[in-house]
């Protein structure tokens, strides 16, 4: 299948009209659009069937990206988030960084847009998430946002509170 692009113009010449037409064939620029929409579908698709949440903002931590079937954990929708601020939504979400600090979203947020990248976990409506938060930078090295990728760890936070049940009990 070829895909065209036809575009007409008319014109006065003198006292005649003078039709001109010029047809492209687009039939790469087409395949390639559809190549990409379907990869877009496909992204959609395995963000929303892997157990992680993935995030961006922009260089203000307004939210631009929201995705995942981790959102349905908590009950949100994909997106849900977009156009309103991390550092609202985040403010005082505790996170308890690998080395045991508890600290706020807000504080990771600041660190990350001074160019840290930090990872901690976070509860929300019983749901734990192990998340990496890093700096974008654009093509000459400026902060343009950030990125978040958050991994549901309710089932082995679970498993090891039982295990240690178990333990206390021997």
């Amino acid at each position: 299948l070829i895909q065209v692009e036809f575009v007409s113009n008319v014109y006065l010449v003198g006292n005649e009209k003078v039709i001109q037409c010029n047809i492209r064939d687009i039939t790469k620029r087409w395949q390639a659009e559809e190549a990409l929409r379907k990869n877009g579908e496909l992204l959609h698709a395995v963000l929303n069937s892997a157990p992680i949440t993935i995030f961006a903002t922009d260089s203000k931590g307004v939210f631009t990206l929201h995705e995942g079937s981790g959102l349905q954990r908590v009950g949100m929708k994909r997106g849900e988030n977009v156009g309103e601020s991390a550092f609202e939504l985040f403010h005082s979400l505790p996170v308890t960084e690998p080395s045991g600090n508890v600290t706020t979203g807000e504080e990771v947020l600041k660190r990350v847009f001074s160019g840290e990248t930090v990872a901690g976990i976070t509860e929300l409506k019983g749901i734990y998430f192990d998340n990496r938060f890093a700096p974008i930078l654009d093509a000459v090295g400026n902060l343009a946002g950030l990125v978040g990728v958050a991994t549901d760890i309710t089932e082995s936070k679970q498993a090891g509170a039982r295990i240690r049940r178990q333990l206390e009990h021997l």
